[in-house]
């Protein structure tokens, strides 16, 4: 009896902290340009996790939040922002290049308008706002690992813990990628589409 109140919430947790968010990314693929809004989203997330453990490991002096995740710093924090945002720019300035690529390599059709780097400022604010919801993801799933008494979320992928350690970031940051893209995905259009672009 003790058990089937938190196990009845841990399942019901599931459907929004887990599906939905993997239905937001369905979404984003629908979108016009989908698949280059997906691989934004991917990168921002995966570069600013990636510089946040070694800047952390490297640089990182003052604790985030020490009972939820020891090794999180605010060193690390910062400095994945600043990897988001460098990928983020990166990212809107290939835009047309990376288009051209995969059009190429056959792997979209051709004839669709041209993909444009959006203006910094909105590429900037997409980049810190993904990256702080993603960083907010790893916070939230580390929580519920404590909560659980456990280290890491499965052992299906070795030396990187569950697949759930390896999406936390993507369950809090493909919901606001949803908002934000609906909001700005016309900016990676050139002018001449921006009002008649899907």
């Amino acid at each position: 009896l003790r058990s089937s109140l938190p196990g009845a919430a841990a399942s019901w947790l599931a459907f929004p902290y887990i599906v939905l968010p993997m239905a937001c990314l369905v979404f984003i693929q629908d979108m016009w340009q989908g698949w280059f809004l997906i691989f934004f989203l991917f990168f921002v997330v995966w570069a600013g996790d990636i510089v946040a453990l070694y800047v952390g490991r490297t640089l990182g002096r003052h604790k985030m939040a020490p009972r939820i995740s020891p090794n999180k710093t605010w060193e690390g924090a910062a400095g994945s922002v600043a990897g988001s945002v460098a990928v983020a720019l990166l990212l809107s300035a290939g835009a047309g290049r990376t288009q051209t690529l995969f059009i190429d390599l056959k792997l979209l059709p051709a004839g669709q308008p041209q993909l444009h780097a959006a203006p910094v400022l909105i590429t900037l604010g997409l980049a810190v706002a993904l990256n702080v919801a993603a960083q907010l993801g790893d916070l939230v799933e580390s929580m519920i690992k404590r909560g659980a008494g456990v280290k890491d979320s499965g052992a299906l992928v070795p030396g990187h813990g569950g697949v759930l350690d390896r999406i936390d970031a993507l369950l809090f940051a493909a919901p606001v990628a949803v908002i934000l893209f609906v909001i700005s995905y016309r900016y990676f259009v050139a002018p001449e589409f921006r009002l008649i672009a899907p």
